[in-house]
């Protein structure tokens, strides 16, 4: 008797079907949450991080001078000044393109941004607080 492909037994069927459930399970890792960015949103994001982070240059100056002034060693005082520009910039990048893309829900965006600004807080703190 000749076999037809498009016949399968019940038992059979039940098994593709399980299997090809089990294989279309998520991991929890959501990597494309939205339509790609665009071209402006990647300009408009960029200008606001390089104007921030000019901001944040003079800033991190600013803190590098009050801490000297304070008696602090001026190398202390410009690693804790750069701490803190990077902090900044690193949180500035971090708030912005999560807002602007929607990356929120994309852990391959928020873990290494996430782990930038927290090695740079560490950072700023450990060097802000030593003589």
């Amino acid at each position: 008797m000749p076999e037809s492909k498009d016949f399968v037994l019940p038992n059979e069927q039940k098994e593709i079907e399980h299997g090809s459930q089990q294989g279309s399970q998520s991991t929890g890792i959501n990597v494309n949450v939205r339509e790609p960015m665009s071209g402006k949103e990647i300009l408009a994001g960029t200008a606001i991080v390089i104007i921030g982070a000019l901001m944040f240059f003079f800033i991190s100056r600013w803190f590098t001078e009050s801490m000297i002034k304070k008696r602090k060693s001026p190398s202390v005082a410009s690693q804790a000044g750069w701490s803190l520009f990077f902090f900044l910039t690193f949180t500035t990048a971090l708030l912005v393109f999560g807002f602007l893309g929607g990356l929120w829900t994309t852990w391959l965006y928020i873990i290494p941004m996430g782990l930038f600004v927290g090695i740079s807080l560490i950072f700023f703190i450990i060097s802000a607080v030593s003589k």
